[in-house]
C-alpha cells in the first residue's frame, strides 16, 4: 500500500466513522424522542384517569322511603324532596276517613328502602263521595 492510499483509507474509515456516528446518534435520538413520547402518552393517560374518576357519580346509599300519609300534597312533596327522592305521580279518589287534600296511601311504602331520585306515587284524598258517587273507604 502506499501512502496515499493509506491517507485514502484513513479517510474512508473516517468518513464510515463519522457516519456511524452520525447514525448512532440518530437512532439514539429517535429512541429518545419515543421515550419522551411513551412518557408523555402515560402522563396524560394518568390526567384522564384522574379527570374520570372526578366525574365518576358519587352512589348515595339507601335510603327509607318517608311516610307522607295524612299529610297535605304540598308538605308531602316537600318531604319527599328532602328525602332525595320525585314525586312520580298523583291519583286522586273519595275518601270519608282521609280529609280532601291529604295523602291516603303511597307507593313504596314507608320505609321501604330507594336509590336516590326514585319516584314515589300517592294517592290524595278528595274527601268524602258526595251522594251516589263511587267511593271507597280508604
Amino acid at each position: 500500500m502506499q501512502h496515499t492510499d493509506i491517507a485514502s483509507f484513513y479517510e474512508l474509515m473516517l468518513l464510515r466513522f463519522q457516519e456511524e456516528k452520525r447514525k448512532n446518534r440518530k437512532e439514539r435520538t429517535d429512541e429518545e424522542e419515543l421515550s419522551n413520547f411513551l412518557e408523555l402518552v402515560e402522563q396524560s393517560n394518568e390526567k384522564i384517569r384522574e379527570m374520570a374518576r372526578a366525574l365518576e357519580p358519587v352512589k348515595a346509599p339507601p335510603r327509607a322511603v318517608p311516610s307522607t300519609l295524612g299529610l297535605t300534597l304540598p308538605v308531602a312533596s316537600g318531604k319527599l324532596k328532602q328525602a332525595g327522592l320525585k314525586l312520580r305521580g298523583v291519583s286522586q279518589e273519595y275518601s270519608a276517613r282521609v280529609p280532601e287534600g291529604h295523602v291516603i296511601s303511597q307507593a313504596p311504602r314507608p320505609g321501604t328502602l330507594a336509590a336516590e331520585g326514585m319516584g314515589v306515587r300517592l294517592l290524595v284524598s278528595r274527601g268524602a263521595a258526595p251522594e251516589g258517587a263511587a267511593r271507597t273507604d280508604g
